[in-house]
């Protein structure tokens, strides 16, 4: 169960860097520039690395859910065939 709910928080955590990374930019890229030059913003191979982050995050969390649900009803259906036996 443990394991489930670490899959489930590190694909939570690989959605949410790439997510505020674009936000960063974007909110960068709106400011004036003054001074010292910047960067203009991310180059499609640095969209296209995000892109398959979010993505990969999202289709592990999709997994994690799926399989933190069938082990918690396995458990459960392992608690109360325990249950029964104990009361016969």
């Amino acid at each position: 169960m443990n394991r489930d709910k670490l899959s489930i928080l590190l694909s939570i955590i690989a959605i949410t860097i790439p997510l505020l990374t674009v936000v960063y930019v974007v909110l960068e890229m709106s400011k004036p520039q003054t001074g010292v030059p910047r960067n203009n913003g991310l180059e499609a191979p640095q969209f296209f690395l995000l892109f398959i982050v979010i993505t990969s995050g999202i289709i592990s969390l999709i997994y994690s859910i799926k399989r933190y649900k069938a082990n918690k009803q396995k458990l459960l259906d392992q608690h109360n065939k325990d249950r029964e036996n104990r009361n016969r």
